[in-house]
């Protein structure tokens, strides 16, 4: 990995956040600091660093009997920062980043104790997902997008060193579902405040519903215009319902891409998209 160094020691590096984590976890029955330092190549990776005295060292190297420390360190400036020693080198291979790990129990949530909602942040639209409190739905914990990890996380947890995540998917019938990590919250409970940004609304002839043949069957798809790009469209298959899903997003970035379709009293058809996309546009299906 490519780290910052010190002018004035070779023998370390320092990291900065989102390049580490650190998170409470269970060990022996008690919990200890656990930190995380990311592969800068592919953040799904990881070192795992147990808290050891006033150091953390590398649990797998150390199983192995190499002890590769790190500090938990304030810059000139104030801002925390990981200072690893660097005159040795790791033995293991980086592990799977994987915030499963707790004592509870995975749970299930279908609409409407969730909702999908756009916050802007610094200039930025971001996408965030609301958990509703099941006694006082004005109520709600929000979790924020984790591109690098395709998951969304409670960051005020974070900020508490525990790992509160969710993961958005699809039932074998195409409804969509989510699943909660194992971690309960430790932060407290917020204020709903719902989404005040204009609906992503469109009307024909700036999409249009395709139907095509696929093995042996009538199928429905929604083709939705790229205006930047004349020629170009999104293609977003049928799920469930009046649900589509952008395939390209799903399949190749984990990424949900919705469109909702609807009529009006006039019965003129219309859709609304919620997401980004990461996708590019295409000018063939």
């Amino acid at each position: 990995m490519d780290y910052i160094k010190p002018k004035n020691d070779d023998n370390l590096a320092i990291i900065y956040k989102p390049d580490y984590e650190i998170l409470n976890e269970s060990y022996n029955g008690k919990k200890e600091k656990y930190l995380y330092i990311f592969d800068d190549e592919n953040r799904k990776y990881c070192y795992k660093f147990r808290k050891q005295g006033n150091n953390f060292v590398c649990s797998k190297c150390a199983y192995r009997k190499r002890y590769i420390k790190a500090t938990i360190e304030k810059d000139n400036n104030d801002k925390e920062m990981v200072l690893l020693k660097t005159n040795k080198k790791h033995i293991c291979e980086p592990i799977e980043y994987d915030p499963q790990e707790g004592n509870g129990e995975i749970k299930i949530i279908y609409p409407p104790n969730f909702q999908l909602v756009k916050r802007r942040f610094k200039g930025k639209i971001l996408q965030k997902l609301v958990i509703f409190d099941t006694n006082d739905k004005s109520l709600c914990y929000e979790y924020t997008w984790m591109e690098s990890h395709n998951f969304y996380r409670c960051n005020p947890c974070i900020e508490l060193f525990s790992n509160v995540f969710a993961k958005l998917k699809f039932d074998k019938d195409g409804k969509e579902y989510v699943e909660l990590g194992k971690n309960e919250h430790v932060c407290k409970l917020k204020k709903f405040i719902p989404e005040n940004l204009v609906a992503n609304i469109l009307k024909e002839p700036d999409f249009k519903i395709d139907k095509y043949i696929w093995r042996g069957a009538e199928k429905r798809r929604i083709l939705v215009f790229d205006k930047t790009k004349p020629g170009h469209f999104y293609v977003y298959g049928f799920k469930t319902g009046n649900t589509f899903l952008c395939s390209p997003c799903e399949k190749k970035f984990h990424k949900y891409v919705i469109v909702k379709l609807y009529e009006n009293e006039s019965e003129e058809k219309y859709i609304e998209i919620k997401g980004e996309h990461f996708c590019k546009s295409r000018n063939k299906v």
